[in-house]
């Protein structure tokens, strides 16, 4: 039954409103290939280079791997050369460590792996580097959800990459182990940031609001009717004051990022509020069934915005969301977060957010890039590659089984094959020949450009 609680607003769901993120984002990367700014959330990479960038409390990236050159030449010698890394210590960190890929964030695809002791992984290793070759080889893929489609069209332009991180120390527990209740015990809290206010946040079936409120949905004869109890349990996030720090964090970092819809996820520990770290973000979650009233309001709060008009168009200078720093001198929302931090200056102090210093774990300096290439603008419709690496029919690769012969083009090449056989002529298809190229030279960083076709004029 239809509710006439937002009449004109019905049409924004959750699922439909994230849907039309998903395929605004194609829109825009279509127009501009550089509009990546999915990669907040969708490479692990990038996410954590924010976080560090911004000076957010996570936990620590040890080391990683990308496809951009510190991989090597195929999914098998890169899986060889992280274990290799791992086991001769050059990471210069101790175990137990997680092993992440950065480009795979669906749970059900199993991207991420804890690395006990340096024994267990000399014991495992070839099923470990088995392990890594087929995950490097992987497509995000978000099949049951209704943006598959856009979300997939993105993700396909993703480089594969690894990370290791350091562990977040406790106990980790469920709602209802008794060790949730002692000191030193770990949960993960979601938080939902829409507008720059948190709405609620979730750890499992329990809800907490604003106002302290949790709700347990646990019973399950209760959730078949969307009702809920008090929570017994767990009533320490609140009282210890995690929830305040977590959702102070999770605002600040959304106004930072310009979002008007974000779950920023952290790490509590009991005992221990001040011990609060970032541990991911979501620009896409999904629904619970149990709860999904409150989805309802979140919905109607997320579209309202945008059918008022509560925002102001952002001029970032070229730099995309995972590029924003709070240290910057223009940044979105520069004001809101100066007064919130100064108001809240106690605390700000604490969790260790500032506008004046950068970050004292600065991501890793990137390796010098090569001059810029002008990208080519014609013809329109047109498919273009560059090979940073050559195509130097590595081992493994499609050139060396088919005896071919290496070669090493400079600069963009237009992909005169690929239009003619395979569909090189569309943003999609021009997008994924990138993966096949690479497959076929045995690099990992072939690079693809598609012309767009110029937007039509506006009537006068």
């Amino acid at each position: 039954m239809e509710t006439n609680w937002f009449p004109g607003l019905q049409k924004y769901e959750w699922y439909s409103l994230l849907t039309y993120r998903y395929d605004m984002m194609l829109e825009k990367m279509r127009a501009d290939p550089r509009a990546d700014d999915f990669r907040m959330e969708k490479n692990k990479c990038d996410m954590y280079d924010w976080y560090a960038l911004n000076g957010f409390r996570a936990m620590r990236v040890i080391y990683r791997w990308s496809a951009r050159g510190e991989w090597g030449t195929s999914p098998a010698s890169g899986a060889q050369q992280v274990v290799t890394d791992l086991l001769e210590n050059r990471t210069g960190h101790d175990f137990p460590m997680y092993l992440k890929m950065c480009h795979l964030t669906q749970g059900w695809q199993r991207a991420t792996r804890r690395l006990k002791s340096r024994e267990e992984l000399e014991a495992n290793r070839a099923e470990v580097e088995d392990w890594i070759g087929k995950l490097w080889a992987v497509h995000p893929d978000d099949w049951e959800r209704p943006w598959a489609a856009a979300h997939n069209m993105l993700t396909d332009t993703l480089s594969p990459g690894a990370l290791v991180q350091e562990l977040y120390p406790g106990n980790f527990v469920g709602n209802y182990d008794p060790a949730a209740e002692e000191v030193g015990a770990v949960v993960e809290l979601k938080t939902y940031v829409i507008w720059g206010h948190a709405y609620m946040g979730s750890i499992h079936d329990i809800l907490l609001l604003r106002d302290g409120t949790m709700e347990d949905y646990h019973d399950q004869w209760l959730s078949m009717l969307h009702g809920h109890v008090s929570s017994k349990v767990l009533q320490w996030v609140v009282t210890e004051g995690h929830l305040e720090r977590a959702f102070f964090m999770a605002e600040t970092a959304a106004l930072v990022a310009g979002m008007d819809m974000v779950r920023m996820d952290f790490f509590l520990r009991k005992g221990d509020p001040a011990g609060i770290v970032f541990n991911e973000d979501s620009i896409s979650s999904a629904r619970s069934p149990i709860y999904h009233h409150h989805f309802d309001h979140m919905s109607y709060a997320w579209a309202r915005g945008h059918v008022e008009r509560w925002y102001r168009p952002f001029d970032a200078g070229g730099k995309r969301t995972y590029e924003l720093s709070l240290h910057d001198e223009v940044v979105p929302n520069k004001q809101r977060i100066r007064l919130k931090l100064a108001s809240n200056a106690a605390l700000a102090e604490e969790v260790g957010l500032h506008m004046s210093s950068r970050s004292s774990q600065p991501p890793p300096p990137p390796p010098t890039p090569a001059p810029a290439l002008t990208v080519p603008t014609t013809p329109y419709g047109s498919c273009w590659m560059q090979h940073p690496s050559g195509c130097p029919c590595a081992a493994g690769s499609g050139c060396r089984t088919a005896n071919s012969t290496a070669y090493f083009p400079v600069g963009w090449n237009r992909d005169t094959y690929g239009e003619n056989n395979l569909n090189s002529r569309t943003f999609e298809g021009c997008m994924a020949r990138a993966i096949g190229e690479n497959a076929w030279c045995g690099t990992t960083n072939v690079e693809t450009y598609y012309v767009p076709f110029p937007s039509p004029s506006p009537p006068p």
